[in-house]
C-alpha cells in the first residue's frame, strides 16, 4: 500500500512546483503587461502633443504665408514701392522683398531683405508706419532692428492675448484682467504698473523705488497712470500709515479731487511761493526721522515700525509737473539739494517722491534727477525725450495711449499702463475700496529675525515679538518659526541671512536663563560644531544686548 502512494505523492508534488511557476510567470506577465500599458499611453499622449505642435506650426505656416502678401501690399500703399516706367508707361512695380521667416508660439518674425528703390529703412521705421501696419493686418506689429540682424517685423499671433493689450481697466466688473483684482490683496504697498505680453501683470511696491520720474508727451496718459497710483495707495493704506504731499503748480486741477484727504500732511500746494517752506519742512522730517531711528539703533523705517509702539507714516511727494520748478533757478537750486539728499536717506526714513512731466528736457531733468532717480516711467514722447528718460529710444515707438516704458535699474518692459476714470478715482477717495484688513500687516519669517535683530538686539523672544507686531504674527507662527530655524549641530543649519549678513539661531546662556539667540558670523567663518563654540560665538552679542539701555523700549518723541 506505501507503493501505490508513492507516486501520487511524488506527482502531486510536481503538480505544486509547476503550479508555483505558473503563478510567477503569470504574475511577470501581468507586471510587464501593466508596464507596457503604461508605455503605450505614454507613448501615445506624446504622439497626440507631436501631432498637436505639428498642426499648430501648420496653422502658424500658413498665417505667414498669408500675412505676407498683406504687409508688402500695405507697405506699398504707404509708399513704399517704386514704379518703373518706359516711354511713359508702367512695366513693373517694385515692392519690399521678405525671404526669411521665423516663428516662435507667441509671433511671427518676418526679415525686411530689401527695399524698393528711393526708400529707406529711416522712413520703414517711423512709428506711424507701425501702426498703419497693424491696422492694415488687423495684428499687433512692432519693428526689431539691430546692426548686426538687420529689420524684422514682428508680428504678434494673438493680438491683444499674447500680444500687449490695447485697453487694461483699473477696475471692472465684467473683466477680471483687471488691475485692481491682480493686484495682491495682503501687500498694501504694491502698485500697478501694467500688462504686458502674455497678459502677464507687472507692480511694483512704491518703497522700493525708492523714488520714481513719470515723463511722456501730453495726452499720453501721465496724469491717469499718477492718479492709479494716488488712488491705489489711499485705498490700501490709512493716514496712520501714508502721508502726502501734493504739489501743482498749474492751478491745483490734477490733485482737486483729493483735496479733502485726510492722508494730506498739509493743503493741496498750487503756489510756487510755498515751495520753499514745503521743501523745508520735509527736511526738517528727514533730520528727526534720521535722530529717532539713530538712538532707536535700527537701520531704516521698517526695523522702526516692526519694532515701536508709535509708528512712522510713509511720506510720499507728488509733483505734478516738475518743470514749474526746473524751469525757475531759484526753486531748481532747493529741488536739486533735497533730490540729493534724499536720494542716499530717502528710502531708509520712509520719504519718497514722485516727480512728473510733459518736458522730458535736459533744462528740466537735471543731472542730479536722472542721476539719483533709478526707477522710471516713459510714456509716448519724441526720440530726444525717450533718450534723456531711458538712455534709448524706445518710448518714442510705442503707441501715444496709455503705452508706456517701465525701467528699473537694467529692468525694462513695455506696458499697457491701467486706466482708471473720474468715477472710480471718486470711489477710493470715498473709502470704497478700502480692504477690511488695511491696518493689517503680512509678517513673514523673514520680519520676525529682521526685528529681532534691530528691535531686540538679536533676542528671539515670543512674546516681546507678539507684542512688536500688535497681533498681526500670531504666538504659534512665531513659535513654529523658532522651532523650524533652531540651529542643528548635526545638520550645521540653518543659516540665517539679513541685510547680506550670516546668522545662526541658537539657545545660549542669557540673563535669566537660556533663550533663543540670533548669533552672528563673520565672513568665511566656519559654522559652530558643539554647544560651546556656539556659545562662544554668541558671548560678545550677548553681552552688548544686555548691556543696551533701550533694547525694549519705545522711543517716544513730541510732534513739532
Amino acid at each position: 500500500m506505501a507503493i501505490d502512494i508513492l507516486p501520487f505523492a511524488f506527482g502531486l508534488s510536481l503538480f505544486s512546483f509547476f503550479s508555483s511557476v505558473a503563478g510567477i510567470f503569470l504574475a511577470v506577465r501581468r507586471g510587464r503587461d501593466g508596464a507596457t500599458a503604461e508605455d503605450r499611453r505614454i507613448a501615445a499622449l506624446r504622439r497626440q502633443h507631436e501631432k498637436a505642435e505639428a498642426r499648430r506650426l501648420k496653422t502658424i505656416k500658413r498665417v505667414a504665408k498669408e500675412l505676407r502678401p498683406k504687409i508688402i501690399q500695405a507697405l506699398a500703399r504707404y509708399g513704399f514701392s517704386y514704379i518703373y516706367e518706359r516711354q511713359g508707361a508702367m512695366t513693373r512695380m517694385s515692392t519690399p522683398v521678405i525671404r526669411t521667416i521665423l516663428y516662435t508660439k507667441d509671433a511671427i518674425y518676418f526679415r525686411i531683405d530689401r527695399l524698393p528703390f528711393r526708400t529707406t529703412f529711416t522712413d520703414l521705421l517711423k512709428p506711424e508706419v507701425e501702426q498703419n501696419l497693424s491696422l492694415a493686418i488687423g495684428r499687433e506689429c512692432q519693428f526689431q532692428h539691430d546692426v548686426d540682424i538687420g529689420v524684422w517685423l514682428q508680428v504678434g499671433l494673438r493680438s491683444g492675448v499674447s500680444a500687449i493689450p490695447r485697453f487694461f481697466p483699473y477696475t471692472s466688473k465684467e473683466n477680471p484682467q483687471n488691475a485692481l483684482e491682480l493686484l495682491p490683496a495682503t501687500k498694501n504697498w504694491a502698485v500697478p504698473i501694467g500688462m504686458t505680453t502674455n497678459r502677464r501683470f507687472v507692480y511694483e511696491d512704491v518703497r522700493d523705488f525708492p523714488h520714481l520720474l513719470v515723463a511722456g508727451a501730453t495726452g499720453g496718459g501721465k496724469s491717469v497712470f499718477m492718479n492709479q497710483m494716488l488712488a491705489t495707495m489711499i485705498s490700501r493704506n490709512t493716514p496712520k500709515q501714508l502721508e502726502l504731499i501734493l504739489i501743482d503748480l498749474k492751478g491745483g486741477l490734477e490733485f482737486w479731487p483729493y483735496h479733502n484727504l485726510p492722508h494730506l500732511r498739509r493743503p493741496v500746494v498750487i503756489d510756487a511761493e510755498e515751495i520753499p517752506e514745503v521743501l523745508g519742512d520735509i527736511k526738517k522730517e528727514k533730520e528727526r526721522r534720521f535722530a529717532l531711528l539713530r538712538r532707536a539703533g535700527v537701520k531704516d523705517i521698517r526695523g522702526w515700525n516692526h519694532t515701536k509702539a508709535a509708528k512712522l507714516p510713509y511720506i510720499f511727494v507728488f509733483f505734478d509737473e516738475i518743470a514749474s520748478l526746473m524751469l525757475n533757478p531759484k526753486l531748481k537750486r532747493v529741488v536739486d539739494g533735497l533730490i540729493n539728499d534724499l536720494a542716499a536717506q530717502g528710502r531708509a526714513l520712509g520719504l519718497h517722491l514722485i516727480l512728473c512731466t510733459q518736458i522730458p528736457n535736459r533744462d528740466v531733468l537735471s543731472t542730479i534727477i536722472r542721476g539719483n532717480i533709478p526707477s522710471r516711467v516713459c510714456f509716448n514722447t519724441d526720440e530726444t525725450g525717450s533718450m534723456i528718460v531711458l538712455g534709448n529710444h524706445s518710448a518714442a515707438q510705442i503707441p501715444p495711449h496709455g503705452r508706456m516704458i517701465y525701467r528699473r535699474a537694467s529692468y525694462q518692459v513695455e506696458c499697457q499702463a491701467p486706466f482708471i476714470s473720474e468715477a472710480e478715482i471718486d470711489a477710493a477717495v470715498n473709502g470704497q475700496n478700502l480692504p477690511q484688513n488695511a491696518e493689517k500687516r503680512e509678517v513673514t519669517i523673514n520680519d520676525l529675525f529682521t526685528a529681532s535683530l534691530y528691535g531686540f538686539a538679536g533676542k528671539f523672544t515670543v512674546r516681546a515679538l507678539y507684542s512688536a507686531f500688535e497681533g498681526d504674527a500670531s504666538e504659534t507662527f512665531i513659535r513654529r518659526a523658532a522651532k523650524e530655524y533652531e540651529y542643528s549641530f548635526e545638520q550645521q543649519g540653518p543659516v540665517i541671512e539679513i541685510d547680506g549678513s550670516r546668522f545662526v539661531l541658537g539657545r545660549v546662556p542669557m540673563r535669566g536663563g537660556r533663550g533663543r539667540f540670533l548669533v552672528p558670523l563673520a565672513d568665511g567663518e566656519p559654522l559652530p560644531t558643539t554647544q560651546e563654540e556656539m556659545e562662544a560665538l554668541a558671548a560678545p552679542a550677548v553681552a552688548a544686548a544686555e548691556n543696551a539701555d533701550d533694547v525694549l523700549e519705545s522711543v517716544a518723541w513730541e510732534e513739532e
